[in-house]
């Protein structure tokens, strides 16, 4: 049960970190769309 509960917890750490990633590209893609527009 404990080890069950380490690799979910461990499994959800790496997945939050990969959304975490996600969420600072598609936030610098948005910037860099809207530096374009502005130009």
């Amino acid at each position: 049960m404990k080890n069950k509960k380490l690799s979910h917890n461990g499994l959800q750490g790496s997945v939050t970190s990969v959304m975490a990633a996600l969420l600072c590209i598609l936030i610098g893609l948005f910037v860099g769309f809207l530096v374009l527009l502005a130009i």
